[in-house]
């Protein structure tokens, strides 16, 4: 009988693999009450996690410099599924880059991707490409959005993907919508702006 089931098993695990397609990664949620932050890669930045205030942990950063643009990798290669995730500023500086929050996606170091950026300091938010220089290009076409944020607000981020189809929503108002399939797939990453002080909280990924 085991002998019959492993058979079975080494003929489906064959037909996957000839088949082309890969594995997806398992669903990720982090929400950091758990000193184990397992998922996050931190590649600039001072970083922590602390309390904010309500007896919920958060991961905050603080004392930027005006050269750094802070930011961690986050989860695993995404082609389709859905982002989540929620900030709040403390506090930044009354210049243009300043107060960023930006989540790249279908990222790749030799290629570049996308980022979705939000801006407080001219109020929008916008999708770019970003090349494997970092060099961002105009904002994409209907990416460009209007809003107003306020500091010690939570912002609740919702990004769909699926195929050319990229939506962005904002506590749950639809942002965004547009359609574009200059990148399949990379890597996702959470940034901020240089002088800016932000909370992150509740990240979670679903890999369709």
């Amino acid at each position: 009988m085991k002998k019959g089931v492993l058979i079975l098993i080494a003929i489906l695990l064959l037909a996957f693999q000839l088949s082309g397609c890969s594995p997806k990664p398992a669903p990720l949620s982090i929400n950091f009450e758990s000193p184990y932050m397992s998922g996050i890669g931190l590649y600039a930045g001072t970083w922590k996690v602390v309390d904010d205030g309500t007896g919920n942990h958060v991961f905050e950063q603080q004392d930027p410099t005006i050269q750094d643009w802070p930011g961690f990798v986050v989860g695993g290669i995404i082609e389709n599924g859905v982002i989540q995730f929620r900030f709040k500023y403390l506090s930044y500086e009354n210049f243009d880059g300043s107060g960023r929050v930006n989540l790249s996606f279908r990222q790749t170091k030799d290629v570049g991707g996308y980022v979705l950026s939000f801006n407080p300091y001219i109020n929008r938010n916008t999708i770019n490409y970003v090349g494997k220089d970092g060099v961002w290009s105009d904002f994409l076409p209907g990416s460009e959005s209007m809003v107003t944020f306020t500091k010690d607000t939570w912002y609740n981020v919702r990004v769909e993907l699926k195929g050319q189809s990229i939506k962005v929503y904002l506590n749950d108002n639809l942002l965004t919508s547009i359609t574009d399939n200059k990148f399949k797939s990379g890597t996702i990453s959470i940034g901020l702006g240089p002088q800016t002080t932000a909370q992150i909280d509740d990240i979670s990924i679903v890999y369709q």
